[in-house]
């Protein structure tokens, strides 16, 4: 990617709030339906190709409307219901629609049971205390439905881009009596049947109680094993050996305060992931905003402290654990790049490309008019053109000027510091290993690719984010309803289409079943793995 144009990469919403349940009349839900169409064609940078082509693009949204007048929808879940049906075609992750349940006249049951996703299916991290033997059993199917089809049915009206985000979907919503009703015909009313292969290889059906969100809190539990001897915080680091020969460094979000300054100074809305951050650390946010910023760490300053203890103790290994990360702003994470390998980095060719539409709402993410656009970049776009970002060949000597740009440019809080790096590593461990799980996505998952073509080792499990994919979040809401959501704005082909890697992201060090067994399913397995190894 070419470092000089990360500032207007992957923009992502990291904290969108749902709307209220709400009743329209039919034709009001379908008037918002068709201006969602008119977004995606607006903004969307492919809408047509998995449709089938345009026409079937049309054709597909006309059967969505068609069916929501026959049966006379009047509720903005019902809406959304429809619109993620059409949506879901696109397998694109980040684009999407939003709804609150909590005020829908129907109670939405669940059963006890909570799963997680692993290189090749579900397993079981949570039910109840009674059945505390299945631990780590793997899920093969529910009522007469096998595992396979119920993945199929869930991409069917949730987004998914790869093999693990049909997984990682399953996973979020297979407890739940709404989205059941949807996968699974004739659904029992009262219970649901789960069937399990244990640990010891034996065929196991549980049935499960359909409960009101209230009881299904309540009812005892057993879970997985949790090591809790790593940091669990964002930006959080600690070495994991008493030598100090490998470093742990957990990245919960891609979010900092360097991502913060650059939304004040392109006066966007800053206020709310201010807020957002002091909600997450149970703090009240200060009075004084400047002093509020100053209050949330730099990504980078951080980094760079930690490189700096790792090279006073000569530390072989690090270890980023980007797991459960749902990304946030990748420019954030191009100068801890630089201070891992100086202009190594910048003389690497990522070998990516980016292809992003102009539209009115892009546009009115940037807080910029289109004239403003142009004059800024110096070109004379229309509305519907693209943005082409193929990044070439490096020089392989980096100039003064080459460096200094590059961090005039950046996204950091302490640029003064990569000044004074002069093209130098801050420190560079002879060993890097990256952790993923099927929910690192959107701006993690580019962290640990960029990682990788810099010699990393990915461990874990494969990502839900495909590197072939569409990306970028782009907010819009409905007129009618307010209903929000995202709507992707950019193409990303970060690998050759035949390459086994393009769709799905698969860890150069697998941990497979075997290995979670190993550790007695612990939730901490990557890194007692990742312990043992090193």
């Amino acid at each position: 990617m070419n470092k000089l144009s990360s500032l207007l990469l992957t923009f992502a919403i990291t904290n969108v709030t749902a709307t209220a349940q709400g009743t329209f009349t039919t034709n009001t839900l379908v008037s918002d339906f068709k201006h969602l169409v008119h977004l995606l064609e607006t903004t969307h940078p492919d809408p047509y190709t998995n449709y089938g082509g345009k026409a079937w693009f049309h054709r597909k949204a006309s059967e969505i409307i068609w069916s929501m007048k026959k049966d006379s929808i009047t509720t903005t879940d019902e809406l959304c219901k429809y619109a993620n049906s059409f949506l879901s075609t696109l397998q694109d992750g980040h684009t999407f629609i939003l709804t609150d349940h909590k005020n829908n006249n129907e109670i939405n049951r669940f059963t006890p049971i909570y799963f997680r996703v692993i290189n090749d299916g579900l397993t079981i991290r949570g039910l109840p205390i009674e059945y505390k033997p299945l631990i780590g059993s793997r899920l093969i199917g529910i009522e007469s439905e096998p595992i396979n089809k119920i993945y199929d049915a869930t991409a069917t009206f949730m987004t998914t881009e790869n093999v693990i985000g049909k997984y990682a979907k399953t996973a979020y919503c297979i407890n739940q009596e709404s989205t059941l009703k949807q996968i699974i015909p004739n659904l029992p009313a009262d219970s649901v049947k789960y069937h399990l292969l244990s640990p010891d290889g034996e065929e196991v059906t549980i049935t499960l109680p359909l409960l009101s969100p209230d009881i299904t809190e309540q009812t005892a539990k057993a879970w997985q094993p949790f090591s809790q001897t790593f940091p669990t915080g964002n930006l959080a680091y600690a070495f994991l050996d008493d030598s100090k020969q490998s470093m742990y460094f957990r990245c919960t979000s891609v979010m900092a305060r360097d991502c913060i300054e650059a939304m004040r100074e392109m006066g966007t809305d800053f206020y709310s992931e201010v807020k957002y951050y002091y909600k997450s650390i149970n703090k009240e946010v200060p009075s004084d905003t400047a002093r509020a910023i100053d209050g949330i760490p730099s990504f980078s300053d951080t980094f760079a402290q930690m490189l700096t203890q790792m090279k006073k103790h000569k530390s072989k290994n690090l270890v980023i654990d980007l797991r459960d990360n749902r990304g946030g702003w990748t420019p954030i994470v191009l100068p801890t790049l630089y201070q891992l390998y100086g202009d190594e980095y910048l003389k690497k060719n990522m070998g990516t490309k980016f292809y992003r539409i102009l539209s009115p709402l892009y546009m009115k993410k940037i807080n910029m008019t289109l004239e403003q656009f142009n004059k800024r970049w110096n070109t004379d776009y229309e509305f519907g053109d693209y943005t082409y970002n193929e990044e070439k060949d490096n020089p392989e000597t980096i100039t003064a000027e080459i460096r200094d740009n590059f961090v005039r440019d950046c996204m950091s809080s302490v640029k003064h510091q990569l000044f004074k790096q002069k093209g130098h590593p801050v420190y560079t461990p002879e060993n890097i290993y990256v952790i993923t799980n099927s929910n690192t996505f959107s701006a993690a998952f580019h962290y640990a690719f960029y990682l990788r073509k810099m010699g990393a080792k990915i461990v874990g499990v494969a990502c839900q984010q495909a590197p072939n994919t569409y990306m970028e979040q782009t907010a819009f809401e409905l007129p009618e309803t307010h209903l929000k959501g995202s709507i992707s704005n950019s193409m990303q082909i970060f690998l050759p289409t035949d390459d086994k890697r393009a769709k799905v992201f698969l860890p150069d060090i697998i941990i497979t079943y075997e290995d979670f067994k190993k550790y007695n399913f612990d939730g901490q397995t990557d890194i007692l793995y990742l312990k043992d190894i090193l």
